[in-house]
């Protein structure tokens, strides 16, 4: 539902709800200063999701949340619009037509369908299905830690700065959920894994 007037975005923020309502949680996306700049970002969004919501948040902001959604799908939402931010992080290497530098959201697209397609050869026996997993989670991190050339002079503060990310960015999951996508990327780093040598080597071609 769209919320596009005054008493609409206030309202929000005078009914108290009953208990059952008060289990349920909205993820929000933007704030802004002004009525007219929140109601035309919240069209922006509606175009994109079906439960877009507006309401006053005092002291001359207007916020605009997705929702309701239970405790659960409200940490993936927010992980996921989290996620969305892997498209601006731009890395340091060139695109195979040197036009531009590679964004990593396009890297990680591009070593998975690398992945797939040199699949057949992996070694005997590797799940490929484990190692599109991994792949899809390493780079995660540089939504905080940026992309780096790494060599021994800097390598313990970008794994530093890599693990504080990854703590961060999954623990917006469920918890369960969490665990198992830093289980996977810290797997991805240790290399120990057929999987995770297969996953790292792709990702280095």
């Amino acid at each position: 539902m769209l919320l596009v007037g005054l008493a609409a975005f206030v309202l929000l923020t005078c009914v108290t709800l009953p208990a059952k309502a008060q289990e349920q949680l909205w993820v929000q996306i933007e704030a802004k200063r002004t009525l007219a700049e929140a109601t035309e970002r919240a069209r922006f969004y509606a175009r994109q999701f079906d439960d877009v919501e507006g309401y006053y948040l005092g002291r001359g902001f207007y916020g605009i949340v997705l929702g309701p959604y239970s405790d659960a799908l409200a940490r993936q939402v927010a992980f996921l619009l989290e996620a969305d931010k892997l498209k601006e992080v731009v890395r340091l290497n060139q695109l195979a037509s040197g036009t531009r530098r590679e964004g990593t959201a396009e890297h990680c697209w591009h070593v998975i369908l690398q992945t797939l397609t040199f699949a057949d050869h992996a070694p005997e026996d590797t799940d490929i299905h484990h190692v599109i997993r991994l792949l899809t989670v390493h780079d995660l991190v540089e939504i905080d830690a940026g992309d780096h050339w790494v060599d021994e002079t800097n390598f313990a503060s970008v794994k530093a700065r890599e693990h504080t990310a990854a703590e961060r960015l999954f623990a917006l999951l469920p918890q369960t959920q969490g665990s198992e996508f830093k289980d996977l990327w810290l797997e991805f780093e240790a290399n120990d894994t057929a999987e995770a040598r297969f996953a790292n080597a792709m990702d280095a071609l």
